[in-house]
């Protein structure tokens, strides 16, 4: 264990009878005239001196004598010195040069003339409530200063914090002071035991927050005018400390107020993840404390740090979360009802899981005649969108979703000799039926319903061919035969629909889908050599995808390139003013930007397709520049907006800030969690009946709902990280334009209007059922601002995390399905999430006491 330091006041009270080493009167340097010994102890001596040079009373620090001449000794002075003239503050002791005085190095400070706390507390015992309440505040300043330039004072304490004759408080003796991220080893462990964290006298660590343990301590005998635990050597302490909590504040001191005592409780927790994170978080959390509002009465654009120490409570009460919880996990219920019953993936007889299917398309393809054994093969899902709107467009197919043929939900796969290497920016190596193309000899694509049932065939003939051309016509029954069709009931046709692979041998028919009604419908098929290349289901719904169509989206995508360009490049100017005036949190910016680098490469990396060739080195450079350009955009539109809302709508920001500073276990962010997840639910409840009156109307089931899930758990795990970073994006965006109508009507209720308005009817009118959606939108987005302006930013996160996620995933109530694992799977994560908020919110409170209580 490291030896403890000792106080040396720096006050004319505290001079002893010893004049020390230098008598009164001495000249120093030519510059400092003794006046007196202030103070000796094991880390030196100091005197009070007069600079006759700039006509001002300082302290001067020398070390022991039998010390001057140790070079660890010595080397901590010079540290002293180093660290301690980082932190400029009022609350802190000021230190102004380093000297010598024959062959005796000294520090030259400012005086403080008073007395330290330590002798203060023996004198008068506690202090009255109002005047500890005003020192702990102050005391929190001049620490959180120290923090804020990276310095971890390690040996706070009473004996070094001084209380001058005007009251002030000022923090001193910064000579085990250190860097946060330079301080390991041994040195882990230097500072008073009795004012240590656990984790510092264990030698584990040493932190910020380790600073916050001592200051708790500080504050509890500034209250209270006794020592948290009593204990005459360390093994005692240690044993107190494991055993007992200190006593009860509110038993000692009647008029204290009880946020004082929870506050002073949380910086003593031995979890030193469970403590404020900042000093500034400690002194929002006594009475009075409002840094927010005492920065933006000055003017001031309050610190990312400040910000975070905003509008410090205790979650919400038990009873509250309670409530909350039960509610989340009774709607994600209902959801789950109403969604099963809605959706088009809901409602589609999902027969086979993609496994069977797979395993029927690669019959199929060794039917057909491509035998050879495939070095790659992957599958996929898609929505039949030109069938399904085709059953919208005729009132009496609208009840045949069910039952239909072919199947609204269609079922890919393919087989190739070569890896299947797709690179399609954003999104790299994510296969679908077109990418890689269909150009190598011996590829094949085979698409089913979710019956089995072959619905279209692609394959790519041998580019050197020398067998003969059959003398006998390719027979049509096992194309036939696998879509279930009877060939018999089809009457031959002229060809109309031609194929991009070569064919020798092109044929036609026309019939009808069996089934009720009667559906007309045309089958193309195309050979070569006597093996199908082409093979094709055509109805009246179907529409050429490679013939030339008017492009008349063209001159909306170049105004919205431009847009985006243009915003690109107000966000780079923006940020470049915020980084160059010092207002832009560049931490925050970095954090939020890593997170959303990683999150897109897992997610790409998860849903990305493999193969074991040179080309997945290629695949990662690819997927870390696509994630690397997703977290630069937020990176670079965080440094453009988020000081202006800081300088003007900092409130909003403030789980924000502390979830940035690490703070995963504030109260008041398992809070706002709690309330984002639920209002995201009613969010989803709004759309359930909104989409029930549409389909009164005829509306078709939605297909905008990811099929990814139903392919297994990694292709979900892609896919719910890919709602988190659509929901950061989603949430800034919209803080963003709600922060600039605020700006320009300069009126919060008057943008809360505008902005709700806007965006019902915009997107009402767009969706073919205003008279449903624009009501159902006000409701949506005026949620959404309301959360914003009464819970903030991370509230607003959760909330469209929870909608996207609950209205875009496929549910099904039967969990034992092969397709309920992701339904089960989805309940799970927000009901996860919810209980972790849940318990965060209660600030270690017990359930049962804060609901009897309440």
């Amino acid at each position: 264990m490291a030896q403890p330091t000792v106080a040396m006041p720096l006050s004319s009270s505290a001079a002893g009878a010893d004049e020390g080493r230098f008598l009164p009167g001495t000249l120093l340097a030519e510059r400092y005239r003794i006046i007196g010994r202030l103070g000796k102890g094991g880390m030196g001596e100091v005197y009070r001196a007069t600079d006759i040079r700039l006509g001002l009373t300082v302290a001067l620090k020398f070390l022991p004598e039998s010390t001057a001449g140790d070079p660890a000794a010595l080397a901590r002075f010079h540290n002293e010195v180093r660290i301690a003239r980082q932190v400029t503050h009022p609350n802190v002791c000021r230190v102004y040069d380093l000297g010598e005085y024959q062959g005796q190095p000294f520090i030259s400070m400012e005086y403080v003339d008073g007395e330290d706390l330590a002798s203060l507390l023996r004198r008068i015992g506690r202090l009255p409530v109002d005047k500890a309440t005003e020192i702990a505040r102050r005391l929190c300043a001049g620490l959180a200063a120290a923090h804020a330039q990276g310095v971890l004072h390690r040996d706070l304490k009473p004996a070094n914090i001084m209380i001058d004759g005007r009251g002030q408080v000022v923090i001193t003796d910064f000579g085990l002071a250190g860097l946060e991220n330079q301080i390991g080893g041994a040195e882990v462990r230097n500072g008073t035991p009795a004012y240590m964290a656990p984790e510092q006298l264990s030698g584990k660590e040493v932190s910020a927050r380790s600073d916050i343990y001592s200051l708790g301590l500080v504050l509890y005998e500034i209250f209270s005018g006794k020592r948290a635990w009593e204990a005459n050597s360390l093994p005692e302490l240690l044993r107190l400390r494991e055993e007992s909590a200190p006593a009860s504040l509110s038993t000692m001191v009647r008029e204290i107020d009880p946020a004082v005592e929870r506050i002073i409780l949380r910086c003593l927790e031995p979890d030193p993840a469970r403590r404020p994170a900042s000093a500034l978080a400690v002194s929002a959390a006594l009475p009075g404390g409002d840094l927010l509002a005492a920065a933006l009465a000055a003017g001031e654009t309050p610190s990312p740090e400040m910000v975070a120490a905003g509008n410090a409570g205790e979650g919400v009460r038990p009873v509250v979360a309670v409530a909350c919880l039960a509610a989340t996990v009774a709607v994600v219920a209902a959801l789950v009802f109403f969604n099963s019953r809605q959706e088009l993936a809901g409602v589609v007889k999902l027969d086979l899981p993609p496994d069977a299917l797979a395993f029927q398309a690669h019959n199929y393809i060794r039917q057909f005649g491509y035998a050879a054994p495939p070095e790659d093969t992957t599958r996929g899902l898609t929505y039949y969108d030109d069938y399904v709107g085709y059953l919208y467009r005729h009132p009496g197919f609208r009840t045949e979703f069910a039952s239909s043929r072919p199947s609204p939900i269609l079922f890919w796969y393919r087989e190739s000799p070569r890896p299947l290497n797709a690179a399609t920016f954003p999104d790299p190596g994510v296969v679908t039926t077109a990418d890689p193309p269909m150009a190598i000899s011996g590829m094949t694509l085979a698409m089913l319903d979710m019956a089995g049932r072959l619905v279209a065939f692609r394959a790519v003939p041998l580019e050197i061919d020398e067998s003969a051309p059959l003398a006998n016509p390719p027979d049509p029954s096992p194309l036939f035969a696998a879509a279930g069709l009877d060939l018999a009931a089809f009457s031959p046709a002229p060809p109309q629909w031609t194929p991009l692979a070569l064919a020798d041998e092109r044929r036609a028919w026309t019939g009808a889908y069996p089934a009720k009604p009667p559906t007309p419908l045309r089958v193309e098929a195309a050979w070569w050599r006597g093996r199908p290349v082409y093979f094709d289901l055509v109805g009246p719904w179907t529409k050429p995808d490679r013939m030339p169509q008017p492009d008349s989206d063209d001159l909306w995508d170049r105004i919205w390139l431009a847009i985006k360009t243009a915003l690109l490049i107000a966000g780079a100017v923006l940020a470049w003013y915020n980084i160059r005036t010092g207002r832009g949190d560049r931490r925050g910016a970095l954090r939020l930007g890593a997170f959303v680098f990683t999150a897109s490469l897992a997610k790409l990396l998860l849903q990305s397709h493999h193969t074991a060739t040179a080309w997945e080195s290629t695949l990662f450079f690819e997927i870390v520049g696509a994630s690397l350009w997703q977290g630069a955009r937020l990176w670079l539109a965080y440094l453009a907006l988020e000081p202006w809302v800081r300088r003007r709508w900092p409130r909003t920001m403030v789980t924000w800030a502390r979830l940035l500073a690490g703070d995963v276990r504030d109260p008041l962010l398992g809070r706002d969690l709690l309330i984002g997840i639920l209002v995201g639910l009613g969010y989803g409840l709004v759309f359930v009946v909104a989409i029930a009156f549409m389909h009164r109307q005829g509306a078709p089931p939605a297909t905008n709902i990811g099929l990814d899930g139903l392919l297994g758990l990694l292709p979900l795990g892609g896919s719910l990280l890919n709602r988190v970073t659509d929901s950061l994006s989603g949430a800034l965006i919209l803080l963003l334009l709600f922060f600039l109508l605020r700006v320009l009507l300069r009126r919060e209720w008057l943008a809360a209007v505008v902005f709700t308005l806007a965006f019902a009817l915009g997107r009402g009118f767009a969706s073919g059922y205003p008279a449903i959606l624009s009501p159902t939108y006000a409701v949506v987005y005026g949620l959404l601002v309301f959360i914003l302006l009464r819970f903030g930013l991370v509230a607003v996160v959760a909330c469209l995390f929870v909608a996207n996620t609950m209205t875009t995933a496929v549910f099904t109530a039967n969990f034992g399905a092969w397709y309920g694992t992701s339904s089960l799977v989805v309940c799970l994560c927000v009901i996860g999430i919810a209980v972790w908020a849940f318990r965060t919110s209660l600030a270690g409170r017990s359930v049962m006491e804060g609901v009897l209580g309440d």
